[in-house]
């Protein structure tokens, strides 16, 4: 009759610290998955704020293509006026 009681509370005591057990990591799992929903919807913020950031800047580069583009031709009439006006001059001295 004794080993029946002590087998019993050995059974009750491997029971009481199996459930123990499996509280204690069943809590620390729902821990762990709210800390790593929260840094997951933190890195899901920054990316969004990167591709803001992104389209920003690729608008700006855009601008500024089309700005030195812009540039670029007004430099090639400026030029193109001077070696103009370089032209007449030589034809009018050429003359005198």
């Amino acid at each position: 009759m004794i080993e029946i009681s002590e087998n019993i509370s050995i059974f009750l005591l491997i029971f009481l610290t199996l459930i123990s057990l499996i509280t204690y990591f069943l809590l620390s799992f729902k821990r762990l998955k709210m800390q790593e929903s929260k840094r997951l919807q933190t890195v899901f913020s920054e990316i969004e704020v990167e591709k803001k950031t992104r389209l920003s800047l690729q608008n700006t580069s855009i601008q500024i293509d089309k700005l030195e583009q812009q540039t670029k031709t007004s430099f090639l009439k400026i030029r193109v006026e001077i070696f103009n006006i370089d032209f007449s001059y030589r034809e009018i001295f050429s003359n005198i």
